[in-house]
């Protein structure tokens, strides 16, 4: 947002935040003007990133923590910098941290909480991680956390404790799940699938084994169903498939497990859909090949569906899956179209 609506007369707008940010001192109005400026409005206001810097200056003068992170941002990027600006760099970033850290301590801000905590963690700002600023970013973000109940700074707080400088795993995995659970990050539901898929691989028990696929697919079925990680829908798709392509390698092809082969194909398709859902070219082609695959488990995907249903119905996900950028999935529409067009002469 910033401060015009576009509804009205953006210039007359536009000349009112400017009086607003000279004549009242408004800390808002400045940072406003400067990112107008800075992106420009078509077509009446033209980008003017030195005249944005100026306004950036003056928003965080008047107290305004984004502002001097923006203008410590752009004299950053500017080449040949003098001395001076070097050091006004560095003013800037420390009035910023300053009024974020208020914000957070003081006014329970959660955003300015998590916005400092993983600006320092991840060293977008000149100073150095020492231990005591690992403290100081424990504190913002477990208070962004565990105080103001701010989804990102728990996840936030699982990679903090990932770190190989603390090595707390146990801590790590806490903030994921919190994270996870009960405030629907999907990376963080994504982090514990991935520790679980590997550790799946170090144990040689079927028990131990079959503990964690359960909580890997407990964590990716999360992640696919209740936030927008693509991933997730992916992988808990892929899982199925490995799992039919297991009982086919030790040769487990009898009847019972023929049914079982059956139900792992259509949750498979059913995961691939969400994914396509979602938007992913990738999801999108999958549910194309595994309605078309020559097997026994395709004409279960459907109660009653014939061949052609089917195949118009993949050609819609192959489009799809076109149209979002997956070369293969071109490819493969000319000879569906051209199947659908044998078995409709047939009729």
């Amino acid at each position: 947002m910033d401060g015009l609506n576009t509804s009205s007369n953006i210039k007359e707008q536009f000349e009112n935040l400017i009086e607003k940010c000279e004549r009242n001192d408004d800390d808002r109005a400045c940072f406003n003007v400067g990112k107008i400026l800075f992106q420009g409005k078509k077509p009446l206001i033209k980008p003017d990133k030195y005249r944005s810097l100026g306004f950036f200056e003056k928003s965080c003068e008047l107290g305004h923590g984004e502002g001097c992170a923006v203008a410590a941002q752009m004299l950053s990027l500017k080449d040949g910098k003098e001395f001076e600006e070097e050091e006004k760099i560095k003013q800037f970033w420390k009035r910023s941290n300053r009024l974020y850290e208020n914000e957070c301590l003081e006014n329970n801000n959660k955003i300015a909480c998590h916005t400092l905590g993983t600006r320092l963690f991840y060293g977008q700002t000149p100073e150095l991680l020492t231990t005591e600023l690992f403290s100081r970013v424990e504190k913002l973000l477990k208070k962004g956390c565990d105080e103001l109940e701010y989804g990102k700074s728990c996840h936030s707080l699982g990679v903090f404790y990932d770190h190989p400088a603390q090595k707390k795993k146990d801590l790590a995995l806490h903030y994921y799940d919190k994270s996870c659970k009960e405030h629907n990050n999907g990376d963080s539901c994504w982090t514990i699938a991935k520790v679980c898929e590997v550790d799946m691989f170090r144990f040689r028990e079927d028990q131990e084994k079959m503990k964690l696929q359960k909580k890997f697919l407990e964590y990716v079925n999360h992640g696919c169903n209740h936030t927008d990680h693509v991933l997730s829908c992916i992988h808990s798709g892929v899982h199925f498939i490995r799992e039919i392509n297991r009982i086919k390698q030790n040769n487990e092809d009898d009847y019972i497990n023929i049914k079982t082969e059956h139900k792992l194909y259509k949750n498979a398709y059913n995961y691939f859909v969400k994914a396509c859902n979602k938007d992913s070219p990738d999801g999108c082609y999958t549910c194309g090949n595994l309605l078309t695959q020559k097997n026994i488990h395709t004409k279960e995907l459907f109660d009653n569906s014939n061949q052609l249903e089917r195949l118009i119905l993949a050609k819609s996900y192959y489009q799809k899956a076109s149209d979002l950028g997956h070369d293969e999935a071109s490819k493969t529409i000319g000879p569906i179209e051209q199947q659908i067009h044998n078995l409709e002469s047939q009729l």
